[in-house]
C-alpha cells in the first residue's frame, strides 16, 4: 500500500497534531511507510498554531486528534487552521468516535474522521479519499 507521489512528483507532506507522543510516532510511522512525508507535528493546539504558519503552503493534510487539553482541542482548532490556510485537508482522529465529535468535526468543515487506534489499511483508504487516488 502505498499513495504514490502528487502530480508534481513529490510525495504528499502531512502535519500531526495530537497531544501523545507514542500517537505522533505511530502516525509518523503508517504515513511513512504509506509514501507520505511527515514535515511537521504539535502536541497542543497553541504549539500547531505556531508551527503550522510557516509550513502552510507545504502542507496537503493534517491530521488532528480531537480530544486534546486545554481550551484549544481539535474541533476548536479547526477555524484557526482554516484561516491559515482554507485549503488545508484535515482528518480528524479520535479514540471517542461518538456521533457528536463527527458532526461538530463536519460543521467546522472538516469531511474526515478516524477512528483510534489508527490502522494501516483505514489511513490508507481514508487518504486515497483525501487526495483522490484511484
Amino acid at each position: 500500500m502505498n499513495i504514490g507521489l502528487k502530480p508534481n512528483g513529490q510525495p504528499y507532506n502531512f502535519f500531526v497534531i495530537d497531544d501523545n507522543m507514542a500517537m505522533i510516532k505511530i502516525l509518523s510511522k503508517l504515513l511513512t511507510i504509506l509514501g507520505g512525508n511527515v514535515i511537521g507535528w504539535a502536541m497542543s493546539g497553541h504549539e500547531a498554531l505556531k508551527k503550522l504558519e510557516p509550513l502552510k503552503d507545504q502542507i496537503d493534510c493534517i491530521t488532528c486528534d480531537v480530544n486534546m487539553p486545554g481550551k484549544l482541542d481539535g474541533i476548536t482548532l479547526i477555524p484557526y487552521l482554516k484561516n491559515i490556510n482554507p485549503a488545508f485537508n484535515m482528518i480528524m482522529i479520535s479514540a471517542i468516535a461518538d456521533n457528536a465529535n463527527i458532526a461538530q468535526s463536519k460543521a467546522a468543515g472538516v469531511d474526515y474522521f478516524l477512528d483510534k487506534p489508527v490502522r494501516q489499511e483505514p489511513l490508507y483508504n481514508m487518504l486515497k479519499e483525501v487526495f483522490k487516488i484511484p
